[in-house]
């Protein structure tokens, strides 16, 4: 697809985009089709990768997919992992997207679900990143706003944001995707200018090297002005008393 196309697949009601770029090999990036609710509630997304977007489809098969796409690193992404555990606090296979959009209202959202193959083995070694910069401010952060990675939620760290698919000793009801471990759907909410020319930034890559992809799914439609409803975090999303 090209990258219009992936950012137009992207936006919602009270949205419009221009500017489209994109940096990384064309299998890094693309729509994908769900059809089984326990790997997301949405049917239909963009999802960016560290390797090639075909991979992801399941049942989990390994403990170490890769796609070594021979890409460079991310400096923002580079900037994120200065301080965390990672061996090699650099980024390589960088697959980033980013547009000028024009919001109708002060604040944006939208709902993705970030999924690695670096669970659970490689926590706080290899700690591969993405994220959501919106006029240059990550939004898809933990609640104590550390950026969303590997090492920020795992089965120890924010638990209740981790869904466990470990190839090696599955959970009891396995999902149907290839990453060994994902987080449940995440709402990034953003302020932003309204009736201007806001900036944003989607990025993923690999850390310390070149192996085992990291995948962020991001919903169809959902980049609006309307807050959303997260299915599976717990929490009542757009204050409609219901956690749906």
């Amino acid at each position: 697809m090209s990258p219009a196309s992936l950012a137009g697949t992207l936006v919602g009601p009270g949205v419009t985009v221009s500017n489209v770029t994109f940096s990384g090999a064309n299998a890094q990036a693309g729509t994908i089709h769900v059809v089984d609710p326990a790997v997301v509630s949405f049917n239909d997304g963009v999802i960016l990768s560290s390797g090639n977007i075909a991979d992801v489809v399941g049942p989990n098969k390994s403990d170490g997919i890769t796609g070594d796409m021979a890409g460079p690193a991310d400096p923002d992404l580079n900037a994120l992992i200065q301080n965390t555990q990672t061996v090699n606090p650099v980024t390589f296979d960088a697959a980033v997207l980013e547009f000028d959009f024009v919001p109708t209202a002060s604040t944006v959202y939208f709902t993705y679900t970030f999924g690695s193959d670096e669970y659970l083995e490689w926590v706080n070694l290899f700690n591969d990143v993405f994220a959501f910069y919106v006029n240059g401010q990550n939004c898809a952060t933990v609640p104590n706003g550390a950026p969303v990675s590997i090492d920020t939620i795992n089965d120890s760290v924010n638990p209740g944001l981790f869904r466990d698919n470990s190839y090696s000793s599955p959970p009891p009801n396995p999902i149907n995707i290839e990453s060994d471990g994902l987080s449940v759907e995440m709402i990034c909410a953003a302020p932003v200018n309204a009736g201007q020319t806001n900036h944003m930034k989607l990025a993923i890559a690999d850390t310390s090297d070149q192996i085992l992809d990291s995948v962020v799914i991001i919903k169809s439609g959902s980049l609006s002005v309307a807050p959303p409803e997260s299915c599976n975090d717990g929490h009542d999303n757009d204050d409609d008393d219901l956690e749906v």
